[in-house]
This record gives C-alpha cells, structure tokens and sequence, in this order.
C-alpha cells in the first residue's frame, strides 16, 4: 500500500466518529480479555489449584517457604519423598550478596521415602547423623558428605538425617520419628554455631505457635500469585542481587599464603559478636531440647555424641587480612562454643568441638569451607568425619556396641 494512502486513511479514521469508536472497542474488549484471563489464572491460584511460584520457578529463599517441600506441623517442612535435583548452583553468600564470582558447584541429590538425603530406604542403622545443612549438604556430592564418610570408614548403615533450615526442634522430631525407628548404636546431633540454637530455634517457635498463620504468610496466596511471582521474577532479571557487592566485600577477607599468587577472597556470612541477653536465653532452651535428645537415647541404650560446628569466621578471623573499612576486622569470637561445652559437661554429654581440627587443617592453606559459601567443601567434611571416627575408636563405645 502506498504511504500517502495510509497517512489519509489514519487521519480519516481520527476524524470518523464510527472508526473512533471501533477502535475503541476493540482495545477495551482486548484490555477486559486480558483482565479476564489474569483474573481466571489468579482465581486458579486463590483455589490453590496452581502455585505459580513452581509455574515460574520464582526463587524460593529459604526452606520453610519453599513450595516444592512438603508441609509438616512439627517439623515444618521436609523434601518430597524419592525427590531429586540435579544441576549446578551457586554458593549461598554469592547470591545472599550479589556477587559473581564465577564458582558453579554441581549438585546431584536424592531423597529417600521420607526425604532425606540417604540413596536407600534404610530399616536398620547403626548410626544417625542428626542436624541442618551442614549435615544435608546439597551442593557436594553423595560420596564427599560426613556421613558417607563415617559409613565407609566403619563399614555401617548411616542414616543421614540432615536437613536444610532445621533448629534443634525440628532436629528432635526427626529423631524420634525417623532415627530410632532403625536401631542405631551411635547418633551424632551436629549444632551448627550460626543459627541453630539462636535464630532456628525462636523461629521454629514462631511458626509453631500459630500454624495458620505461619501457612497464610509463607504459603497463602499472595506467595501463589501470578502478578506477586511475575513481579519477582521481572525483579530479579532487571536488579538481580538483593545487595551490591560492597556488602559482600565488607563481609570478606584475603587469605593469607606462603605463596603470593595463592590470594584469594573468602566470604563469611555469620558474624562472631558477643552474646545478646536474647541469644544465651535462646541458647539454654535449645541445648534443653538437645538433652532431651541425649536422655531419650540413653533410655534405648544408644551412645549420643554432640559434634559442634563453627561458623567460617571462627576458623579462618586470623587466617585472613581485611581491608580498613572491613566489616569483618571488627567481629570478635562469641564464647558459644565453651557454653556448649560447659553444658555438655555438666549434663555428661559426650562433645567434639571440630573448630581445632578444621583451623589445624585450615592453616596449611588447604579450604575447608567454600570460598563464597557458608558451609563446608569436601575437605570439611573429611575433617569431622575423621575427627568424629577416631573419637568413636578412642573410647569404649564401639565395643560395647557389637
């Protein structure tokens, strides 16, 4: 069509009331049909017919506000039973802060009938590993985690009881309804020192206390939204980090080394201040729970061992230099570590504190935690299992076992 021919139809229609008004119609029958179909699929999602956080893989955050998981009142949530993931992820502080650091770890996981990171559907064990993430461990391999490790060095059924986001509550739950249900000699409760008996026990509480309101918050629908999750996922392609990376940085050292070439950043995400009122208070009423723990196994005759798991920072505060205007250079380590084990010794509860064992291996200049995640690589993992083993062979557990 020529072009002076579509410049005299376009001004015919602006000046022809019918044109105006059929053009009218059609963008507001195209704009209601749009407004239909948004408030059809939105009507699938207030039914709770359609989570379109799954739809539109929405990031999900933390564990309790996953959707893939399975809800549960006391244990809040627990993996899909025979669920796995294969792919590769990032560590959690590059994505906590923003950062790229161009690390990609490979993740290949699989649950079990109840959903926890064990290959087989285990009857009988001799042993229960019990604890969060660092137990879990869902971005190493099967064959690198602790627990694997302890089941190769003994020659025993290890039943990995690990789950991300757990507090000492959930932790107990999971031992009584899973762990003792396979007769084990040993159990192994880890306590992670960043949030297991602070900020996972009161938020377990939280959840608890009202557990409609807990499901309406993380699960109700305005988390099962299509605009909420479309919101999210444009958010996130136009500003992709929660924080720049100066944040990141603040939080972050330079490993020293022998070798000047072999300097690299190291990301911490727990910070290692004095103890609050609320944190001690927090803390006596989760070691509660752990010797409640201890007391049930007694009762069956299982030999119950508290292994405690530093944070990156207590390990690596002096194995680091920091820049002037470091976040990090001003934390000071908390004294958590001797109020477990002061607790342990008053309760007779045999303890392991792994923090000598991984700054001895540390010191060499080998990682034992991820450089831009808060856990524990492979060579971590080596080092508790093997401080756990010969603790297990320097006493007298083993024998009275078999």
């Amino acid at each position: 069509m020529d072009r002076d021919v579509v410049i005299l139809d376009n001004k015919r229609a602006a000046s022809d009331p019918t044109l105006r008004r059929k053009w009218a119609f059609r963008i507001t029958a195209c704009c209601l049909s749009i407004l239909l179909l948004i408030t059809f699929l939105e009507a699938l999602a207030l039914a709770n017919l359609v989570d379109y956080r799954l739809v539109l893989s929405t990031p999900s955050g933390r564990a309790w506000g996953n959707p893939r998981n399975r809800l549960d009142t006391e244990l809040i949530h627990l993996h899909q039973p025979y669920g796995s993931f294969e792919g590769e992820v990032r560590g959690d502080l590059a994505t906590w802060y923003g950062l790229d650091t161009g690390r990609r770890y490979p993740v290949s996981i699989k649950f079990d009938w109840n959903g926890f990171r064990n290959e087989n559907d285990l009857t009988s064990a001799d042993m229960v590993v019990v604890g969060d993430s660092f137990v879990e461990a869902p971005i190493l391999l099967k064959e690198n985690i602790a627990s694997e490790l302890l089941a190769s060095a003994f020659n025993w059924q290890v039943l990995n009881l690990g789950q991300s986001g757990y507090g000492p509550q959930q932790e107990l739950v999971a031992l009584q309804r899973y762990g003792f249900a396979v007769n084990p000699k040993v159990v192994v409760w880890m306590i992670f020192e960043g949030n297991d008996l602070t900020t996972d026990f009161l938020r377990y509480e939280r959840s608890t206390q009202d557990w409609d309101q807990f499901i309406a918050k993380m699960h109700g629908f305005r988390k099962r939204s299509l605009l909420s999750n479309v919101y999210i996922r444009l958010s996130t392609i136009v500003n992709p980090t929660r924080r720049d990376q100066k944040y990141g940085l603040e939080r972050s050292g330079v490993l020293a080394s022998a070798n000047p070439s072999d300097r690299d950043r190291i990301y911490f995400g727990y910070n290692a201040n004095k103890l609050s009122h609320k944190d001690l208070t927090s803390i006596d009423r989760g070691l509660d729970v752990v010797a409640k723990a201890s007391q049930e196994c007694r009762k069956r005759g299982i030999k119950f061992l508290v292994a405690f798991v530093p944070i990156k920072y207590r390990v690596y505060h002096d194995l680091c230099t920091f820049e002037p205007n470091s976040k990090a250079s001003t934390w000071r380590i908390s004294s958590m570590n001797d109020r477990v084990a002061a607790w342990a010794r008053n309760n007779q509860i045999a303890f392991l504190d792994l923090t000598d064992a991984l700054r001895a291996r540390a010191k060499t200049g080998q990682l034992v935690y991820f450089i831009d995640d808060g856990h524990w690589n492979a060579e971590g993992h080596a080092v508790a299992a093997k401080e756990i083993e010969q603790f297990l062979r320097n006493t007298d557990w083993l024998i009275e076992s078999q």
